[in-house]
């Protein structure tokens, strides 16, 4: 590769390097490489694995199991009298029932200071005293406790026990709760994190999981149902015009009632010889399949045995299938014929009802 240096027409003094390949350069001989199919499929692989680990948060879950160091036994015990400590504080220090003697302060700051022992043991792991040459300011007392306020109130908690209490004065003592509570509890958070993180990237992750499972499902279930209505094609009957041979008294198909039974048949007839319902695609069409979903027991055998009939002008009628057995869905195949109305007869004498008929070219 040749180059030479000319004025910048733009910047004075500069000079512009300009590359240009020399007609007596060697040419590289060298193909170009071209990612065989193994590498095309390992690089799918690829990204199929860093999509699964994004949409499942197992990156999250990697980081919470490396960043989780388990409890001893020593912490557990201690942490356990802790939160109850904490739990007992905080219900005498807003309760529902006040002690006789309105002492209900002083006892819960006795609690407080009873649970900010046993969480800095399990804190430290060792005793709670030398806390306070370990501890990072920023890590307790941040916000509104503030480093001075925070290392004088945790001195004063550990070094009085409950026979000084009284000598807190009153108007002092809701901060001073106050600030109890919240130390206790920051201290319990710190100690528990660890195993919260875990059992939240944990929880993420299931989620995560679930969602992808379930979202697959319903996709699958989208293309199964979808792929049915395009093999089968339109339901000829939806939207169209049909008939009954007769309809109950007290069927009322607005308001899913029969009898004052609920029921979804979307006719009824009246108990009849040979009782039908016919259905008019307004034109002539190819059918060859008919889907029927029929009234659960013990009303189901109401509709059989069931013929299915199929005609152009309600003169002449063609049987093409005969249901004998009691049924909950059926489909009746048959070679594709030419119809413009589809009758459905239940041959003996009954009631007659169904759920639904779909009819199929």
């Amino acid at each position: 590769m040749d180059s030479f240096g000319v004025e910048n027409p733009l910047c004075q003094g500069e000079k512009l390097l300009i590359l240009f390949r020399s007609p007596h350069m060697a040419q590289s001989t060298a193909p170009l490489r071209v990612p065989s199919p193994t590498d095309q499929s390992r690089n799918k692989r690829s990204v199929l694995r860093r999509f699964w680990r994004w949409v499942s948060f197992s990156k999250n879950l990697e980081n919470a199991q490396k960043d989780y160091k388990p409890l001893s036994a020593d912490q557990l015990a201690p942490l356990a009298r802790a939160k109850d400590s904490l739990t007992a504080a905080e219900l005498f220090e807003k309760p529902v029932y006040p002690l006789p003697n309105r002492s209900d302060g002083t006892v819960a700051l006795n609690l407080y200071r009873e649970a900010l022992y046993w969480s800095l043991v399990a804190f430290t792991d060792g005793t709670p005293e030398t806390v306070l040459q370990t501890i990072d300011d920023g890590v307790l007392f941040r916000g509104s406790i503030g480093p001075e306020n925070g290392r004088a109130l945790l001195q004063r908690l550990l070094a009085q026990t409950y026979r000084d209490a009284p000598s807190v004065q009153p108007q002092a003592l809701a901060a001073e709760l106050k600030l109890a509570r919240t130390l206790v509890k920051r201290i319990v958070g710190i100690v528990e994190a660890p195993q919260l993180d875990l059992q939240r990237a944990r929880s993420r992750r299931n989620l995560g999981r679930g969602g992808v499972v379930l979202a697959t499902a319903l996709l699958g279930l989208g293309a199964y149902v979808g792929g049915k209505r395009l093999a089968y094609g339109p339901d000829l009957a939806e939207g169209k015009p049909w008939r009954a041979s007769s309809s109950y008294g007290s069927f009322s198909p607005e308001t899913h009632l029969c009898d004052g039974l609920s029921t979804d048949v979307f006719f009824h007839t009246r108990e009849e010889e040979d009782p039908w319902v016919e259905f008019d695609l307004q034109k002539t069409a190819q059918v060859s399949r008919i889907v029927i979903g029929n009234r659960e027991e013990p009303y189901a055998s109401r509709a059989v045995p069931l013929a299915v009939t199929l005609s152009t002008d309600r003169v002449k009628w063609a049987t093409v299938g005969l249901i004998e057995k009691n049924f909950d869905v059926t489909t009746v195949k048959f070679p594709s014929q030419q119809a413009r109305y589809v009758k459905l007869t239940s041959r003996h004498k009954t009631w007659f009802h169904l759920l639904w008929v779909r009819i199929y070219r």
